[in-house]
Order: C-alpha cells, then structure tokens, then sequence
C-alpha cells in the first residue's frame, strides 16, 4: 500500500471509529455566542494596540456559536492567535467565558460532574508530555489510569508511534509528539475527544 493509500486508510478508520459512537438529536457541544477576554501583557498592549476592545482588553474569541452532534468530526481552522485553543479549553472548562453559554454533554463544564468529566478528553496545543521517557512506555502508564483502556499496542501501530519509540519524548519531533497525545487522549475510550 502506497504511502498515501495508507493515510487514508488510518484517517478513514479514525472517522468509522468516531462515527460508530452513536447519534443524538442532542447536541454533544454546543457554544452560543462565545466571547474571552484576557487582560493584555505590556508587550502585547505595545505591539497591537488596535487588537484591544475599548476597555483595554485583547478579545481572543469574538462571539463563536456552534454545535457538534455525536458521531461528527469538527475541525476548527484559523490563523495563528484566532482563538481555536481557547475556544476549547472554554469548552473543556479549563477556562471561564467572559460571555456566552457552554453546554457539554448538557451540563455546563465549569460545575461538570465527575462522570462527565472522565468521559471527555482533551488533547492540548502543548501536551505536555514528560521528556524524559519513551512514549510506548509513558502510553502504558497512562493506560493504567483507566478502567478499560485502548490496547497500547493498536494505537501504537494505528499512528506510527513504534516507529520513533525508541527515542525519549524531548527528541521527537513535534508531529511525533502530536501523535504520542492524540494516543494519550485515545487511551480512555472516552466519549468524547478534543
């Protein structure tokens, strides 16, 4: 199988898995006039005086509205600094709205309940993944956190990891770390990733 022919297989694979989660007429996301504002460093508020509001403040997300059904693939594209992380930690409630509303899983995930919460996931800009360790390993370690876990073994073989496990994280390159994350996140048969 071709190079090509074998990413589209695993990207195929990847969208059967997502889609054989079910279907809802409810909302698994939804955003509704999403707005953040964050209190500019001095170096910022020098640089772009024209990216703050007229209070001073820099808006990172500007009035985001979506919903995401069960089953569906979103992809959240836009420049450097356009505010696609923070929409998520938002949506994740590792970060307060200035304004809008959230509902994941219909609860608001700032008092989300313990269930809801280990039934998402998350896989950051910055995973922050220990240097010092190999990620077959650090991927087994993880997998102990979780009642019923992927095998490591298949994510491993899925996204190539074998291939650089060799190698402790601090090397890899940021693909590579990229990959050993979304194996991270995928480790908890969660319901829902990010």
């Amino acid at each position: 199988m071709a190079e090509t022919e074998a990413y589209q297989h695993q990207a195929a694979t990847a969208l059967d898995i997502s889609a054989a989660r079910g279907t809802s007429s409810d909302p698994a996301l939804k955003i509704s006039h999403l707005v953040k504002e964050f209190k500019p460093s001095r170096s910022f508020r020098e640089k772009h005086p024209e990216r703050l509001t007229a209070q001073g403040m820099h808006r990172a997300v500007a009035d985001i509205s979506l919903q995401v059904y069960p089953g569906e693939v979103v992809v959240l594209l836009g420049a450097n600094g356009a505010g696609k992380t923070t929409t998520l930690a938002c949506a994740q409630g590792l970060t307060e709205p200035t304004s809008g509303t959230i509902q994941l899983l219909s609860e608001d995930p700032l008092l989300a309940s313990p269930e809801m919460r280990a039934s998402v996931g998350i896989m950051l800009q910055d995973g922050g993944l220990p240097n010092a360790v190999r990620p077959v390993p650090l991927l087994e370690h993880v997998a102990q956190m979780y009642a019923n876990p992927y095998p490591v073994g298949e994510l491993v073989d899925r996204l190539g990891i074998d291939a650089f496990n060799g190698t402790n994280i601090r090397r890899l390159s940021g693909g590579q770390k990229q990959r050993v994350s979304l194996a991270a996140a995928l480790l908890g048969r969660l319901r829902y990733s990010f």
